[in-house]
């Protein structure tokens, strides 16, 4: 990996946990109902393309992010920068012929910020497994991988990657009672469900999640 989580800042409160550990990913689950969620190894040759086009775009936002936060920063108090982050524009990448193409990058938590950022069932199912994993003082996997099959639609596999709390992200995700007034103001008017508080430094966070097409194949000749 080339640019670390160090890139996921203070928008977001992202660096590597320190508890991040390589390790074997889940035993192959399928879970009942629609869509169906199922567990790949992320070491399975057969996404490995996938994997590494997931993890490229992971770190690439995570540069954006971190480019973001020193241009808002620098012209705008903690407070102000509060309502500029998140790269709410931010473009999905264009896909290159013949590999998997990004249709869709999400930041999600157990404790989100915004509702917008609210986990779905797949998301549920990463965030439970580490969460878990981390109550039973178990290693986690670096990346995450998911195949999700909706009836009558593409298949989309996900890859997701823990992320934690780097210490200046703690102005705005700290103790709550220790947060700038300003940034606290914002926070009540702007997120007035806001559960992203409380966290420490090196705390795990949430995730990065990009979710991937396969590219169709060649047409007949």
């Amino acid at each position: 990996m080339k640019t670390t989580l160090f890139s996921i800042l203070l928008a977001l409160g992202c660096l590597p946990a320190a508890i991040i550990a390589r390790a074997a990913n889940p035993p192959l689950v399928v879970v009942p109902g629609e869509p169906k969620f199922t567990w790949i190894e992320s070491d399975d040759p057969a996404v490995a393309d996938l994997v590494r086009t997931g993890e490229r775009h992971i770190d690439h936002v995570g540069g954006s992010l971190i480019g973001e936060v020193n241009r808002v920063l620098a012209k705008n108090s903690a407070g102000a920068a509060v309502d500029l982050l998140h790269l709410r524009n931010y473009p999905l990448p264009k896909s290159l012929e013949g590999q998997p193409h990004v249709t869709a990058i999400k930041r999600t938590s157990l404790r989100v910020r915004n509702p917008v950022n609210a986990p779905d069932e797949g998301d549920q199912l990463v965030l439970a497994l580490i969460r878990d994993r981390m109550s039973e003082g178990l290693s986690l996997p670096e990346l995450l991988v998911q195949r999700v099959d909706r009836p009558g639609l593409p298949v989309e596999w996900r890859v997701s990657k823990p992320i934690g709390v780097a210490t200046r992200c703690l102005t705005c995700h700290g103790d709550k009672e220790q947060i700038p007034l300003d940034v606290q103001a914002v926070l009540e008017l702007r997120y007035p469900e806001d559960r992203a508080t409380g966290y420490t430094s090196n705390q795990w966070r949430g995730v990065i999640r990009i979710s991937l097409e396969k590219p169709a194949p060649p047409a007949a000749k």
